[in-house]
C-alpha cells in the first residue's frame, strides 16, 4: 500500500471521526433538559453567582447542596446568565469550546513534534475517537475545562524556555486545578519535568566545562574528570529551574568560544 494512499485513509478517518463528534454535540446542544446528574450541580453553582451567592455553604442548612467543584467553570458560565437565564446549553457550548482548544494545542504539538500536517491531522482524529471525548465533551460539566487548561501547562512546560515559560505553566496549571481538583496530576508532572530536566542540564553543563578546561586549561588526562566528581560532591543535586538559565550558552563551550 502506498504511502499516498496510507495518508488519505488517514485523513478520511480523521474527517469521519470528527464528522461524528460534531453531529453528536450538535444534537447534545439543542437538548434542553439535563443529560447527566452532574449539570444540575454546576448549573446551580453558575445560577448562584450570578446571583453573588456562595458555592459552598452549610450543609445542615436548605437547601442542603454544596458544590463539589471549585469555582472557575461556574464562574465564566454565569457571566452568561443575565442574558441566557438558567439553561443547560451554554455550559455545554463552554465545553465544546473547550474541546477544540484542546483539539488545537495538541495539534501544534504534534506539529512541533513530527514537522508536518500529518501528525497532527492524526493528533485531531484520535482525540475525536476517543470515547471519553465522545461521552463528556458535550456536558455541561468542568472536565473539557480542566483538561485545556491542563494541556496547556504541560505543552507549554515543554517548549516555552525561561522563566516565561515555568510561569505560563503554572498560570495554567493553577487554572486546572480551579477547575477540577484531580488535575493537580499536571502540575505534578510538570514540576517532576522541571526537576529532572533541571538535574540533567546542570550535568551537562559541568561535563562540558570539565571538557573546555581539558582543552584550553592543560589538565592531564583524569584531572578535571576528577574535579566533576568533587563539584558534584560539593553541589550535591542541583536545584530546580536551574538549567532555564541560558542553555543555549552550552553551544559557545561545544565549540570552545569563549
Amino acid at each position: 500500500m502506498s504511502q499516498k494512499a496510507l495518508l488519505g485513509a488517514l485523513g478520511l478517518l480523521a474527517a469521519l471521526h470528527v464528522g461524528v463528534l460534531a453531529y453528536h454535540l450538535g444534537l447534545t446542544l439543542a437538548f434542553p433538559y439535563d443529560l447527566n446528574y452532574g449539570e444540575g450541580y454546576v448549573l446551580n453553582d453558575a445560577v448562584r453567582l450570578s446571583r453573588g451567592e456562595s458555592l459552598y455553604i452549610d450543609l445542615q442548612q436548605f437547601p442542603m447542596v454544596r458544590s463539589p467543584y471549585p469555582p472557575l467553570f461556574p464562574l465564566v458560565w454565569s457571566a452568561f446568565q443575565p442574558l441566557t437565564g438558567p439553561a443547560f446549553w451554554p455550559g455545554r457550548l463552554l465545553s465544546v469550546l473547550s474541546l477544540l482548544g484542546i483539539g488545537a494545542v495538541v495539534a501544534w504539538n504534534a506539529w512541533r513534534v513530527r514537522c508536518g500536517i500529518w501528525p497532527a491531522v492524526a493528533t485531531v482524529g484520535l482525540v475525536a475517537a476517543s470515547p471519553f471525548v465522545y461521552q463528556w465533551a458535550g456536558y455541561a460539566r468542568v472536565d473539557m475545562l480542566a483538561l485545556l487548561c491542563a494541556v496547556g501547562g504541560v505543552v507549554t512546560a515543554q517548549w516555552i524556555g525561561g522563566w516565561r515559560g515555568v510561569i505560563v505553566s503554572a498560570v495554567l496549571c493553577g487554572l486546572a486545578v480551579w477547575t477540577k481538583q484531580t488535575t493537580v496530576t499536571a502540575a505534578v508532572a510538570v514540576g517532576i519535568a522541571y526537576t529532572l530536566r533541571s538535574w540533567r542540564y546542570s550535568e551537562e553543563k559541568l561535563k562540558l566545562v570539565v571538557n573546555h578546561a581539558n582543552r584550553t586549561s592543560g589538565f592531564a588526562p583524569g584531572e578535571a574528570e576528577g574535579a566533576l566528581v568533587l563539584l558534584r560532591r560539593f553541589l550535591g543535586t542541583p536545584q530546580p529551574l536551574q538549567q532555564l538559565r541560558e542553555p543555549e550558552g552550552q553551544l559557545a563551550l561545544q565549540d570552545g568560544r569563549p
